[in-house]
């Protein structure tokens, strides 16, 4: 019997070295919001930190890129955590109308929580309506006491990174000026978040954003003061967030913090005290931090990829970066720690700076949208010889239809589509539009862009009709800055770059799809992902 046990336990060993190496004891994900692929390039000869560590060290996946067409903040953060397309995880976008009842549904607004903290209650956050599920559901399922938590300025991003089984998320209230989290995940808020509120939040106050590189660090840049920035006035440096007499205080600092730099500073500061108190990383269970970088999309909305801002946002970040990787250093090992830097989406370049290159671009303000829509639902309307006006709802991404006005008239669905699409078409703005039978098909590979599209379907929640915008046109609330959204280069495609062990320093040129990060890190992390993940380990690539 002694003999049976000892050969049974040295099979148990064997097998346990078919396993490969154990799991790093926390895996850091750092989604910095709107940052392009070339800015690797374009900011990496000049960090000095922690950008240059990952470009030193990491495996940099160079063509990386989302196959979906909507690349807003919501469906990129759900997708690179489930691994999933929007049409099938169900997040094509931050918000949509609910052709059921034409009413509005954030994407994870849950009025059957509560938001956490001081004042007066207020309708929570949760991931309820996300159809998929995520890593850190997949960790959690394998690993019961592996902790998992996220955190993002943005409730959206950090509710999406978490999943459905996170310790915790937290994000940052900008009505209350401070981080918290909704009863979906908590109670109430734990003690140290209380105190990091307290002593950390107000620390930027009364700052200015100020450059911090040398001049020939922004030669790449643009002139700092450029009309088609911001509101058109407020463009150059220095940028100034003291509260003027009559300003409220409470928006003034909510913007301090997320229009600069600051904002990001604050959130890695509070990742690194949530990583300190809940002890992540401290033994051989693996841990998993999803951290959301915020401020980078506000920044690169207003002043826009070429602007100096950006620039300095991104040496501000360098430093950020490599003081979280001295820590982790420190706190959780060297060599036990695996730390991702990636996206979830690009951005266009201003409209003015893409014409000074000499290609065709407009601005088209959102009011001046609704009535093009307008005005289409009229011409339909008028020439089928409907009762009504055939379009219920407006969005970004398109136009939600009232079939009923269908059968009244005697039009069919297909004549309806076709006078629909030719009046759409008359738009300088649209490219192609895409009806909903031909958005419910699946991907299959005969038309990039209709795929990219299809991918963003979500049937009973995406518009019934969709428009690809003409490239480097800007449709937007603001009379000035940027936006994304669209299936170009310019917002699919964004870094990717892993360090740790199990990764050496190496450049990959293949392409690679967003949604074979979640499976990857699934894998080095020893569980199995959802089938709903349609994603590779991105690790057979490089061995």
């Amino acid at each position: 019997m002694r003999r049976l046990c000892t050969l049974g336990l040295a099979l148990g060993l064997l097998a346990g070295c078919s396993r490969g190496p154990e799991p790093p004891r926390l895996v850091v994900v750092v989604v910095v919001d709107q940052m392009r692929a070339d800015y690797l390039d374009r900011f990496g000869p000049a960090a000095t930190g922690g950008l240059r560590r990952i470009l030193d060290q990491g495996t940099v996946f160079r063509q990386a890129r989302f196959a979906h067409a909507m690349t807003g903040t919501a469906p990129g953060h759900a997708t690179l955590v489930t691994g999933a397309d929007p049409r099938v995880h169900g997040i094509f976008e931050k918000e949509w109308l609910d052709p059921s009842t034409w009413e509005l549904s954030e994407c994870t607004r849950d009025p059957s929580t509560r938001v956490l903290g001081p004042g007066e209650p207020t309708p929570g956050e949760s991931p309820r309506l996300l159809m998929a599920s995520t890593l850190g559901d997949w960790l959690r399922k394998a690993r019961e006491d592996s902790r998992v938590f996220s955190v993002a300025l943005k409730p959206r991003a950090a509710v999406l990174m978490g999943g459905h089984r996170a310790n915790a998320a937290y994000w940052f209230s900008r009505q209350r000026l401070l981080f918290t989290s909704s009863t979906y995940y908590l109670p109430e808020l734990p003690a140290w978040v209380r105190e990091f509120n307290e002593t950390e939040v107000p620390r930027f106050r009364g700052r200015s954003w100020e450059p911090i590189g040398p001049l020939e660090a922004y030669e790449d840049s643009r002139e700092d003061d450029f009309a088609g920035e911001y509101d058109g006035i407020n463009t150059g440096f220095p940028h100034d967030f003291h509260v003027e007499p009559g300003d409220d205080p409470v928006r003034a600092y909510a913007n301090a913090l997320s229009y600069s730099p600051f904002g990001d500073d604050l959130t890695i500061r509070f990742a690194r005290w949530l990583t300190q108190r809940e002890s992540l990383g401290q033994d051989d269970t693996p841990d998993l931090l999803f951290l959301g970088a915020s401020s980078a999309d506000f920044v690169g909305h207003l002043y826009g990829p070429w602007s100096q801002e950006v620039r300095d946002y991104y040496l501000h970040l360098d430093a950020y970066l490599e003081r979280g990787f001295t820590w982790l250093d420190s706190y959780v090992g060297e060599g036990r720690y695996v730390l991702v830097l990636t996206s979830d989406h690009g951005v266009a370049m201003l409209p003015e700076e893409a014409r000074r290159r000499g290609l065709s671009a407009e601005r088209v303000r959102h009011e001046e949208y609704r009535e093009d829509m307008t005005w289409a639902g009229e011409t339909v309307q008028e020439a089928l010889g409907l009762p009504r006006s055939p379009i219920r709802g407006v969005s970004h991404e398109g136009l939600y239809l009232d079939y009923r006005a269908l059968a009244v008239a005697g039009v069919s669905l297909e004549q309806l589509e076709r006078e629909l699409e030719a009046t759409l078409l008359q738009l300088p703005y649209v490219e192609r539009v895409f009806t909903r039978d031909v958005l419910r098909a699946e991907p299959d590979g005969s038309d990039p862009l209709l795929d990219s599209f299809r991918r963003s379907y979500v049937d009973g929640r995406a518009p019934h009709v969709m428009m690809l915008h003409t490239s480097h046109w800007v449709v937007d609330t603001f009379p000035g800055g940027t936006d994304h959204g669209t299936p170009y280069a310019y917002d699919t495609h964004v870094p990717l770059a892993i360090v740790g062990p199990g990764w050496e320093a190496r450049s990959v040129d293949e392409p690679v799809d967003m949604v074979d990060l979640a499976p990857t890190l699934a894998a080095q992390l020893g569980v199995a992902p959802a089938e709903t993940a349609r994603g590779r380990d991105l690790r057979k690539l490089v061995r």
